[in-house]
């Protein structure tokens, strides 16, 4: 666990990690045999880690020791959302863009 922790830190990609974790052997808990991106993902935003669990929608604090420091945690959730930007379309949009006319203006 602190492992991942320490490699999202660094600048690896969710990708990489599963790659790295997988390589070694290494399985997560439930139905999926290897790690995916998405399951290092939920992973690393989980606040179990931190000592804390949430019971009927209240996060409360665990009764374990934390199995990465908090100033770890924060780290790797400050590179979320990092390094994409969102997409948008040149020009007008829409589902029929191309596809009909103005009858009166032709645009």
């Amino acid at each position: 666990m602190r492992f991942a922790f320490g490699c999202r830190a660094a600048g690896e990609s969710y990708g990489a990690i599963a790659r790295t974790l997988n390589a070694e052997g290494l399985t997560p808990r439930g139905k999926n045999a290897i790690f995916t991106p998405f399951a290092v993902k939920d992973m690393l935003v989980n606040r179990f880690y931190l000592s804390y669990v949430r019971y009927q929608g209240v996060e409360l604090v665990g009764q374990h020791e934390p199995l990465v420091e908090e100033e770890m945690y924060e780290r790797v959730q400050a590179r979320r959302g990092k390094g994409r930007t969102s997409r948008q379309p040149y020009g007008l949009s829409g589902l029929l863009r191309g596809r009909i006319y103005c009858g009166h203006c032709g645009s």
